[in-house]
């Protein structure tokens, strides 16, 4: 097995989660149908290049989740948890100040602003994990 080697940048189709210098090639015949079948199947899971669809396909063992669009849906749910966040500990305050919330509403506030922000703090280290 040869050393693998770490890339200096990314390739034409950008980022996809690979670090190393793809120096192997694998040969697949296929006939027209099932290389157009192949090819909207790659571009309907947002993937860049049928290569990345292909190759996700054969090393994920079935699991097709394309890294880059993973990647965007994780940073678009920080964006949405943190504006959740934001918008509870608004009202959090206003209630404290003001004294017009009840205590229990002001305690379901504060769990929602906790349970956000766990979710927040996970998907921050789901998108880690994939950069």
């Amino acid at each position: 097995m040869n050393a693998l080697t770490p890339k200096i940048k990314n390739g034409q189709s950008g980022d996809d989660g690979n670090h190393f210098l793809r120096t192997e090639r694998l040969y697949v015949q296929v006939n027209p149908n099932e290389l157009a079948t192949i090819k909207a199947h790659a571009k309907n899971n947002g993937y860049n290049t049928t290569a990345q669809y292909v190759r996700q396909q054969a090393i994920s063992a079935g699991i097709t989740d394309n890294p880059v669009t993973l990647k965007r849906h994780y940073l678009e749910c920080e964006f949405q948890l943190s504006k959740i966040g934001n918008n509870i500990n608004q009202i959090a305050r206003i209630a404290n100040r003001q004294h017009k919330l009840d205590r229990d509403i002001l305690r379901t506030l504060k769990t929602i602003e906790k349970d956000a922000l766990l979710l927040l703090v996970e998907a921050q280290k789901k998108v880690e994990g994939i950069e």
